[in-house]
C-alpha cells in the first residue's frame, strides 16, 4: 500500500495560489462546482451544463473565431482566456422538454 504524504489543505492552496501569482495555473469558474485549476498552456473555454454539471471544452478554432467577432462587431477585445458558458447538454434539455411536455399533459 502506497503510504499518502500528510500535506494541510492550506499548504495546498498556498501553493495553489503562488502557481497561479507566477501564471502557471489558472484559476477558473465553471458554474456551481468544485474549484478547478487549468494550466496556462492554452486559450480554451467551457460549456457547462447547470444540471449535471456535464463540462465541454469549446475547440480553440471556434474561441478564435468568437474572439475575431466580439473585436469586429463590438470593440472588444478578451483577454481572458477560461471561462464557461452555462447551459444545457442535449440530456438533460430532452429530459426538461419532456417534463414540460408531461405537466402540460397534465
Amino acid at each position: 500500500m502506497v503510504e499518502e504524504p500528510e500535506i494541510a489543505l492550506s499548504t495546498i492552496y498556498r501553493a495553489l495560489d503562488a502557481l497561479e501569482d507566477v501564471g502557471a495555473i489558472q484559476h477558473i469558474h465553471l458554474g456551481h462546482g468544485k474549484a478547478v485549476y487549468h494550466l496556462n498552456e492554452s486559450v480554451h473555454q467551457h460549456l457547462v451544463c447547470e444540471r449535471c454539471q456535464k463540462t465541454l471544452e469549446v475547440p480553440e478554432d471556434f474561441s478564435q473565431r468568437m474572439e475575431i467577432e466580439l473585436r469586429a462587431r463590438l470593440n472588444f477585445h478578451v483577454k481572458a482566456h477560461h471561462f464557461s458558458i452555462l447551459g444545457l447538454c442535449d440530456e438533460c434539455f430532452e429530459a426538461e422538454v419532456a417534463a414540460e411536455n408531461q405537466q402540460a399533459k397534465s
